[in-house]
């Protein structure tokens, strides 16, 4: 079973959680029997292309209308003092139509359970913001990943369309088979850092 190396994490808008499992993906050993490949996903907003349901195809379905990036917690991180306001987790809301939400518990004192508190904000994206958010979710296909590392917080994915939804695991931790498909880490990750660098006010 793979280990992770513990990092500290900062302190500031950004979840101890979320930078420990985004900045400790490069470690991850790429073992992702017939993951790869960009998928069918389409362009713009939600795409003209469908996603699909096979190894390899983009979770952007054409009709997709809300991307849903969540780190739950969990895995190798700094967690907070007894007694905190919130639990540490993050939550992004990708809206395909050009704004992203926003939902940190963040702290700026480890030791300190009143330092902590939710942090929410939301903001209408840049023309180019949102091409970059949406190709980022493109960019992130199901996998056949059957194995389990260690020591990274537990993410999901969300995508809401108009046909339904879809709530994706991470194939990091894909031998728990919680859910009835898993996306690439590593792309999950990058969609992530993507969208966790646009949570800002302007």
């Amino acid at each position: 079973m793979r280990r992770r190396t513990a990092r500290i994490p900062r302190l500031s808008f950004m979840l101890f959680s979320l930078a420990a499992g985004l900045s400790a993906c490069s470690s991850q050993n790429s073992d992702h029997t017939g993951s790869g490949g960009a998928g069918s996903g389409g362009a713009g907003s939600g795409g003209t292309g469908s996603g699909g349901t096979n190894p390899g195809d983009s979770v952007l379905v054409q009709d997709a209308q809300h991307v849903i990036w969540t780190d739950n917690g969990g895995g190798f991180i700094v967690l907070p003092p007894a007694g905190t306001n919130c639990s540490v987790s993050a939550r992004y809301e990708l809206a395909l139509q050009g704004s992203l939400a926003w939902s940190v518990c963040s702290g700026s004192d480890p030791t300190d359970a009143a330092s902590y508190r939710m942090l929410t904000g939301a903001r209408q994206l840049t023309g180019g913001e949102l091409s970059q958010a949406t190709a980022a979710a493109r960019a992130v296909t199901i996998s056949d990943r059957t194995t389990c590392g260690a020591d990274k917080p537990f993410l999901t994915l969300d995508i809401v369309a108009a046909s339904g939804s879809t709530l994706y695991g991470d194939d990091f931790y894909a031998c728990n088979k919680t859910y009835a498909q898993y996306v690439v880490s590593d792309q999950l990750d990058q969609l992530g850092s993507v969208l966790r660098g646009m949570a800002h006010s302007l």
